[in-house]
């Protein structure tokens, strides 16, 4: 119990001055960093501290008392199953750590599309191969060997890789079109308004002329008596 609580008061502290010691490295560099490069780089700062905590928020909500929870309930016709605090514990922080990196991938496709190391049609290519990587990531980041926890591990990377896509297709110059699309949408959709007003202005107008018509024979025929 000892070690285990050494060993989580040394990781916390890690944890805790990682973000003091970035943003001392950030300070020492920022004289020789240009105005846009110092927003490229504090932009991926906070967007890789924000996937990371989500990432253990994932684990902590999700993964661990799904997985866990199938875990102990397996076999307890045959057997009560027993779990030790030090195994728990470090299971969690394996999870903790494992899933906030896996995160970060992401990040790391849209930071190498921008500094065009590798290509969104690269990316694109790769996507059957990551597939089969993610299902063995995922055998590999859990400890056990059941199909549950691998599926909770396998199946975010396959959408971080999509959102990872999505950005290195951003990064490339997609945002240019996807903001003529926004903005292509937006206007046909202002249009949409205009047209149906037209359209019911018109139908008024024959309406009403059809109408005069009406009145005009009647009339006619009123006076012809």
């Amino acid at each position: 119990m000892f070690s285990l609580v050494v060993g989580l008061a040394i990781k916390g502290g890690i944890v805790a001055a990682l973000p003091v010691f970035v943003y001392n490295v950030y300070g020492v560099a920022r004289p020789i960093l240009s105005k846009q490069q110092r927003r490229t780089v504090l932009f991926f700062l906070w967007l890789s501290l924000c996937v990371y905590l989500a990432g253990t928020a994932y684990a902590y909500f999700v993964l661990l008392p799904i997985g866990l929870g199938f875990l102990l309930q397996f076999g307890t016709d045959i057997a009560t199953p027993l779990i030790r605090i030090s195994e728990y514990m470090e299971l969690a922080m394996a999870m903790l750590f494992w899933l906030g990196l896996v995160f970060e991938l992401p990040v790391v496709m849209l930071l190498l599309a921008k500094l065009r190391v590798v290509s969104h049609q690269r990316f694109s290519r790769l996507r059957g191969h990551f597939a089969i990587a993610a299902l063995i990531l995922g055998m590999v980041i859990t400890p056990t060997v059941d199909l549950v926890n691998q599926t909770l591990v396998a199946v975010p990377i396959m959408v971080l890789y999509e959102v990872g896509l999505f950005g290195a297709w951003l990064a490339e110059g997609g945002h240019k079109v996807l903001a003529r699309r926004i903005k292509a949408g937006a206007i046909w959709l202002l249009r949409r308004p205009v047209v149906a007003l037209r359209a019911a202005c018109r139908c008024t107008k024959r309406a009403y002329r059809k109408a005069l018509a009406v009145i005009g024979k009647l009339r006619s025929g009123r006076r012809a008596k």
